[in-house]
């Protein structure tokens, strides 16, 4: 069906899976947790492969975009879990990144923030999330902050190298 010029109309974002193969991309599958009226977006894998942390306002969250982890389980990923009141508020908590330490990464614009997106961290005990800390100036700003990802790896082979 064509859209018509001039009207409103919503995109939602989805996950897909493919692998390469040569140049070429092949065997592309949407996650099986899309959905045709929310969407489910940004997603990070964690470092041995068995979770899929991703944003989403699906249906039963806690407001706008929340973060959801799936776990992989003989080669299907689980029903998605909301991370909880910790972690997820009223607005957007977005772009999980979980670094191989198991600390959690996020953007959020209504934890207390310096004005826009800000990016927090919270690490996880006993099945239940810390309140994110905010990691404060120079990481954030009165912008909107988003999208970080710490390589420790490089960033120590960046400082013992000649």
């Amino acid at each position: 069906m064509e859209k018509e010029q001039g009207k409103n109309y919503t995109n939602y974002l989805k996950i897909y899976t493919a692998t390469l193969e040569g140049k070429k991309w092949k065997n592309i599958t949407p996650f099986e947790y899309n959905g045709a009226d929310y969407s489910v977006a940004h997603p990070w894998i964690s470092e041995n492969g068995k979770q899929l942390f991703f944003a989403s306002d699906m249906p039963g969250g806690f407001g706008g975009m929340d973060i959801y982890v799936s776990e992989l389980n003989d080669g299907n990923w689980s029903e998605p879990v909301n991370l909880g009141e910790e972690v997820n508020t009223k607005g957007n908590e977005v772009f999980p990144f979980i670094h191989a330490d198991e600390t959690l990464y996020f953007a959020s614009d209504d934890h207390e923030t310096l004005g826009g997106l800000d990016i927090f961290y919270a690490t996880e005990n006993g099945g239940n999330w810390d309140i994110p800390t905010n990691l404060e100036e120079p990481f954030n700003s009165e912008e909107d902050d988003f999208g970080f990802i710490v390589d420790l790896d490089n960033i120590i082979k960046s400082a013992v190298a000649p």
